[in-house]
């Protein structure tokens, strides 16, 4: 597998599992992003390649960063700072509340040590 192909596996895993984490069959998140359920599996499988603004679109419809798309689950969370997690796990704060956030998860980690 050369590493394109490595990436569109990883985008349609990543898409599968945030789809899954969002209790949506294949159909009733197809009909969300406008598109048949048939083409978001060939997506999910690697079969087909998404576009750049069709990638952009499933991430909104999952509601996560679309950079998220691009990295293994088991390496999106070991590879980032505190912030870049806390903004993962709650990409609609805005930029001042996720540093208040980031800030009291610091201090409640002091807190247990």
């Amino acid at each position: 597998m050369n590493s394109k192909q490595k990436i569109y596996s990883i985008i349609g895993k990543r898409i599968k599992e945030e789809r899954k984490n969002l209790n949506l069959t294949q159909e009733e998140f197809a009909a969300k992003v406008n598109m048949s359920y048939k083409f978001l599996s060939r997506i999910e499988s690697s079969a087909e390649k998404p576009s750049l603004d069709m990638i952009i679109k499933l991430s909104n419809a999952l509601n996560v960063p679309i950079v998220s798309l691009f990295i293994e689950k088991k390496d999106k969370l070991q590879l980032r700072s505190l912030k870049d997690k806390v903004q993962y796990l709650f990409p609609e704060l805005s930029n001042d509340k996720l540093e208040r956030l980031t800030n009291i998860i610091k201090e409640a980690r002091n807190l247990v040590k």
